[in-house]
């Protein structure tokens, strides 16, 4: 079975819901959060209730339940490390060209496309763009 659509299909049971429910960050920054704990629900070994997409980053880039590619399909994070100046965002693809992750309200909803996400957070913000495949 496809690691990928695994943990896609962890991610779609909580499109509508909170993710992140201890609330350790503001609901409008929760991304990390939510995130970790659905990356949590399917490998245990991997670290919840992280609270930054930097921290998260770094996660990913040591977890031996991921690896780094160039080109995104279903259930490949992607993440948007935050800077110093700018926060940054996570989220995961659940379709070919749809990504969900955390809403300004703290639930978890199917928000963006690989465009859309380039707007807002490689041109917009002006950060770098990462893909995880779960392996």
């Amino acid at each position: 079975i496809d690691p990928g659509m695994v943990l896609a299909n962890e991610a779609i049971s909580w499109l509508g819901k909170d993710a992140s429910p201890l609330n350790l960050a503001p609901k409008e920054v929760s991304c990390a959060e939510a995130m970790s704990n659905i990356i949590h629900q399917t490998y245990p070994h991997f670290p919840k209730n992280i609270l930054s997409t930097a921290a998260i980053f770094e996660e990913l880039k040591k977890s031996p339940h991921f690896k780094g590619v160039l080109n995104p399909k279903v259930g490949t994070v992607v993440v948007s490390p935050r800077t110093q100046t700018v926060n940054g965002h996570v989220g995961i693809y659940i379709k070919p060209d749809s990504i969900a992750s955390n809403g300004r309200d703290g639930l978890f909803w199917e928000n963006y496309t690989r465009e859309s996400w380039r707007a807002e957070f490689i041109r917009g913000r002006g950060l770098k763009g990462y893909f995880f495949v779960p392996i």
